[in-house]
């Protein structure tokens, strides 16, 4: 009851979040980028390198290898990565909502699309890299609480990144956040209760060992 107590709170605190930011996107993002300095670019390219795709699945997956007890769960974490990308795939191509240096709100950071691959024909909400990141902290909080905060800041840098690139509004990065979190969380629930894809992974762990 105090976890869904919690969950509660924190689903209407999003909720008003997402409205807030689509109400007063332009001017946040706008008060944002106007910050833009050569400290905290080096800083937001440093992060943007870090919480590439493959650095955070990686990075996740050894830390479950790292303890024995704690390898079945690298399956429910990759079917949360894929799923979270999933999801985000399909509300970009169903939203089509453009990225704000394409609408011309903002300047794009210069030197960025080199640097992060950024396409005008890819769309703004939401955040892929904000959803993905963010899928983890139920993760990181169960198996590893002593990273858990360090974790969580670091994803909220990755989504203040995005705002400072001027490649997301403000409203697509607590989305992605709070869509991310979400799966990861339901992930976690389920598989705490029946633990499908945790036995999925130590019967194709045997039969491997067969083989």
């Amino acid at each position: 009851m105090q976890k869904r107590g919690r969950l509660l709170i924190l689903g209407t605190v999003i909720v008003i979040s997402i409205v807030f930011c689509f109400l007063f996107d332009n001017d946040l993002i706008r008060a944002l980028v106007s910050l833009r300095n050569p400290y905290l670019s080096e800083l937001f390219l440093g992060v943007r390198f870090i919480d590439t795709e493959i650095i955070v699945a990686v990075l996740l997956t050894g830390l479950l290898l790292w303890k024995k007890e704690k390898r079945e769960w690298i399956l429910p974490v990759w079917a949360t990565f894929i799923a979270t990308a999933a999801l985000s795939i399909i509300l970009k191509y169903t939203l089509h909502r453009n990225r704000p240096f394409v609408q011309g709100i903002v300047t794009l950071l210069p030197g960025l699309i080199d640097k992060a691959s950024y396409h005008l024909w890819d769309f703004s909400f939401p955040s892929f890299d904000t959803a993905l990141v963010f899928s983890a902290v139920p993760i990181v909080s169960k198996f590893f609480p002593k990273f858990r905060y360090i974790w969580i800041a670091f994803a909220c840098l990755v989504g203040i990144s995005r705002v400072y690139f001027g490649v997301h509004f403000p409203s697509d990065v607590i989305s992605g956040g709070a869509i991310g979190y979400l799966i990861g969380f339901i992930i976690v629930e389920l598989e705490e209760r029946h633990g499908k894809l945790r036995k999925l992974h130590n019967r194709l762990i045997k039969l491997f060992k067969k083989n």
